[in-house]
């Protein structure tokens, strides 16, 4: 938006400054200046409106005191109104003009605008980030961010489960845009607070071939008919359960040589009472259906 005067020195031209604000970063300013005034304007009627009270009270049947407590009473009301329909005013002018800068109408949704933007745009890094997802089942999803295409993608960060990120957000290019899952929150880091992931849609999902399940594995998904098994580590060493597709039916873990150690769910929800014991943790899906 701005030029960046430069002066020249042996044909090598050296810039004064490099701000170069963008829309959004002079609506954001604009915002804040506006919404320090307003407020400090509404905490200044609302004192007045006090004042006035009291001057009413006070009046003692005093004509003209009485009727400036009036006048002080119906201009602080006036006061606050005007704030209040400023405040909106610069509400709406804040969402509208980012928009209308992208040339995004904001009388059309969103995420049909973002799904015509940059349609030329190199997406090869989301097929390179397809062999970073290592759970069968996790998802890539497209999504509509602030008026254009962003991809929510499965992610794992940090030594500690309870602290890792596990998803996150991803502008056109490939670039983080923030963490929208996990965290010691849950919430990620809190900087796309405005983000929702209902604008998303499923992409892709990591898929899983029974090819990938040898021997006795393979043969148990024709016996149980489970909807998904799941890799485990346990006292015991590693083991694999297999969950059935209703609430009604049992679970079976069974161990790496395919002895089955126990069961959970049935119709108590408990199973046979032995895997509490096993301390069957980690476990990741290795088979959907």
């Amino acid at each position: 938006m701005f030029a960046e005067p430069m002066i020249t020195f042996a044909s090598q031209p050296i810039k004064l400054f490099t701000w170069a604000p963008n829309t959004q970063s002079l609506v954001d300013l604009f915002a804040k200046i506006s919404g320090y005034f307003l407020y400090a304007a509404g905490a200044l009627a609302f004192i007045m409106l006090v004042i006035g009270g009291i001057r009413y009270i006070v009046s003692a049947g005093d004509d003209k005191q009485l009727e400036a407590a009036k006048k002080t009473i119906t201009y602080a009301i006036i006061g606050l109104v005007i704030c209040a329909l400023s405040l909106l005013t610069v509400k709406v002018i804040t969402n509208v003009l980012p928009l209308a800068s992208e040339g995004i109408s904001p009388k059309s949704p969103v995420k049909s605008q973002a799904s015509t933007t940059n349609q030329q745009a190199n997406l090869s890094w989301v097929e390179g980030m397809k062999s970073k997802v290592t759970t069968v089942g996790d998802t890539i999803k497209k999504c509509s961010y602030r008026g254009k295409d962003a991809y929510s993608i499965p992610v794992k960060t940090g030594s500690k489960d309870r602290d890792s990120f596990t998803r996150a957000l991803y502008n056109e290019k490939g670039s983080r845009i923030c963490y929208t899952e996990g965290g010691l929150s849950g919430k990620g880091d809190g900087k796309c607070n405005d983000f929702m992931s209902t604008s998303c849609g499923v992409i892709w999902t990591k898929p899983a071939t029974t090819g990938s399940l040898d021997g006795w594995k393979e043969q148990y998904i024709q016996k149980d008919k489970p909807i998904r098994v799941e890799e485990c580590s346990y006292k015991g060493g590693k083991g694999y359960f297999y969950t059935s597709d209703c609430c009604d039916q049992f679970n079976h873990f069974y161990s790496e040589k395919g002895t089955k150690l126990c069961s959970t769910g049935g119709f108590s929800g408990k199973g046979d009472g032995k895997c509490p014991i096993l301390n069957i943790k980690s476990c990741k899906n290795i088979w959907v259906k």
